[in-house]
């Protein structure tokens, strides 16, 4: 993978299954996300489980209230997201390739690309917040827009210096395929919240255990960023001998 951190991208040199069913893409990301859980559980626990301890103590010592709390709490997902997509994305890509996902490059390619992913990310989530407000509606498609964003930011590198209108290119004509997938992941994901996390969360228990709960969260959550993935790479090219989805916007620039 040295070749990737040189040439500021990753190479997608294998076959990828075009993103033609909503349903078998999230059977397929259901079984990716499981035969990887080893490898994402540890890249999780290792990204998030600091940051929400810090987190969690500095808020329990100051006695910071509920809403200012949330803020915080939003601020620092947000920072170790930026963190955690990229080098997830290295991880899976790693395997893809048929070789192993390793922990310490994985965490590397994260760094690297940590400031544009944490602006990109900012700059998503501004755009759905706004669109939102108008009504759910809205607010769901610009996320059907925008959901290539932190794998674009990944794969595409150095390459791509506009991820958010590459994103809204290549969902153009899907987004109802995407939408039809990330629904139920949000379902799913309101449902671990308000019938596990917040419960937990609202049992009185002190910050280390509360650091736990929200990072087994996070690494739950990391199925749509399995998702994602399998998306983009099925929105490209069918096969490893076409021209990689980055190259189009190499050509371009």
């Amino acid at each position: 993978m040295e070749r990737d951190f040189r040439s500021g991208y990753l190479a997608i040199e294998f076959p990828v299954q075009p993103f033609d069913s909503a349903v078998r893409l999230l059977g397929r990301a259901l079984l990716e996300f499981c035969s990887n859980l080893p490898f994402l559980a540890a890249l999780t626990l290792l990204i998030y489980l600091p940051g929400k301890l810090v987190c969690q103590l500095v808020l329990s010592a100051l006695e910071v209230p509920a809403l200012a709390g949330g803020l915080v709490e939003a601020i620092v997902d947000l920072l170790l997201t930026a963190l955690a997509a990229p080098a997830v994305v290295f991880g899976l890509v790693a395997k893809m390739r048929g070789g192993k996902s390793k922990l310490g490059e994985s965490v590397r390619w994260g760094r690297r690309l940590w400031r544009k992913s944490l602006w990109n990310q900012f700059k998503v989530n501004i755009t759905i917040l706004l669109w939102g407000a108008l009504f759910i509606i809205p607010g769901l498609f610009a996320m059907a827009r925008l959901l290539f964003t932190d794998p674009i930011v990944a794969i595409e590198a150095d390459r791509e210096s506009d991820p958010l209108a590459r994103s809204t290119e290549m969902t153009q004509g899907r987004r109802g395929r995407i939408l039809a997938v990330i629904v139920p992941l949000i379902v799913l994901d309101f449902a671990g919240y308000w019938l596990i996390l917040r419960p937990l969360r609202g049992a009185g228990h002190g910050p280390a255990v509360l650091a736990l709960i929200d990072s087994l969260m996070a690494m739950v959550n990391q199925l749509g960023s399995v998702a994602a993935l399998l998306m983009y790479l099925g929105s490209g090219p069918a096969n490893s001998t076409a021209e990689p989805p980055y190259a189009q916007a190499t050509r371009r620039s």
